[in-house]
């Protein structure tokens, strides 16, 4: 069971870090100064790529998805044959529940708003000036640009779930052996430090 614990916890650190990387290179993008007019031409292309209610539906289909493949990911990461049938019958029982309350928290916690005024914003203003903003602004008016917008959740949702059947257990198989040294690291210092 101290197995099974630590690589809970070993994959939630991981979340965790990558998060944090993330939000740190984010916040750091956004520190540049955005003309008033180029942040108006932004906030019309983003409305025009319906951009929160697309994240929205992307961010739901994730959760969905990930919910769905977190129980496979487990088993796939811990060593059946070192778990008892209690140990199973207690993932069993506890998991689903904290996987909804992990998944509520991160989720009820994302603000598509901030996001798109603290991320989007200064990056696309990084990167394209407003002759560009105006031109995909054309683009997304016009009827192939509606149907792209209209067609990327569906997109999305797609890629993602043959990300999760196909990409994910790849990765999973391939983080066993950097998850088992870890483990057998930190087993041997606990047992160091019981010494």
């Amino acid at each position: 069971m101290k197995k099974i614990l630590i690589t809970v916890i070993v994959a939630l650190f991981a979340v965790v870090l990558a998060t944090g990387a993330a939000t740190a290179q984010d916040a750091a993008a956004g520190k540049e100064s955005v003309s008033p007019q180029k942040i108006e031409l932004l906030k019309r292309l983003f409305a025009d790529m319906k951009l929160d209610e697309n994240m929205k539906q992307v961010f739901d289909s994730m959760a969905a998805q990930m919910k769905a493949a977190a129980p496979q990911m487990l088993k796939g990461m811990i060593d059946e044959n070192e778990m008892t049938d209690r140990d199973r019958q207690i993932m069993d029982e506890l998991m689903p529940p904290f996987m909804e309350k992990i998944y509520k928290t991160i989720f009820n916690s994302f603000d598509i708003n901030k996001m798109v005024e603290e991320i989007y914003i200064p990056l696309y203003a990084k990167y394209f000036d407003e002759d560009d903003i105006k031109a995909m602004i054309a683009f997304y008016e016009s009827p192939t640009g509606k149907k792209f917008i209209d067609l990327t959740p569906a997109l999305t949702a797609e890629a993602m779930q043959k990300m999760m059947t196909d990409i994910i257990p790849q990765m999973t198989e391939a983080m066993k052996p950097v998850l088992d040294e870890f483990q057998e690291d930190v087993k041997a210092k606990l047992g160091d430090s019981e010494e």
